[in-house]
């Protein structure tokens, strides 16, 4: 009996003492601690205009290319076969740069 009030009573203890020396959760919303930083602001106004930047300069390659190919539509009856060949190589790199453009431009927002 005696082991067992002992045994009961360091049990106790550990419970009890482990108790006072628990950690502490808790949560961080980082979104909201980020949102307002004084930096976070000018940060998104950089973003939107590099954004916007970005989508001036592929639309511009997208008029060309569109420009180019209606041109070649227009007057590929007309064209010698070399000059057919140069013209649809020429709309084809401009479409392949247009696309690495446009990839470069996804991993660098």
């Amino acid at each position: 009996m005696k082991k067992l009030s002992k045994l009961t009573l360091v049990v106790a203890l550990v419970l009890g003492s482990s108790s006072l020396f628990a950690q502490k959760l808790g949560r961080i919303n980082l979104e909201e601690i980020i949102t307002l930083m004084p930096e976070y602001k000018e940060m998104m106004t950089n973003m939107e205009a590099y954004s916007k930047d970005l989508r001036d300069n592929l639309e511009t390659i997208q008029v060309e290319l569109n420009t180019k190919y209606n041109d070649f539509q227009k007057n590929k009856a007309t064209y010698s076969e070399v000059t057919r060949q140069l013209k649809e190589k020429e709309l084809t790199d401009l479409q392949n740069r247009m696309q690495e453009f446009y990839q470069s431009a996804q991993e660098d927002l």
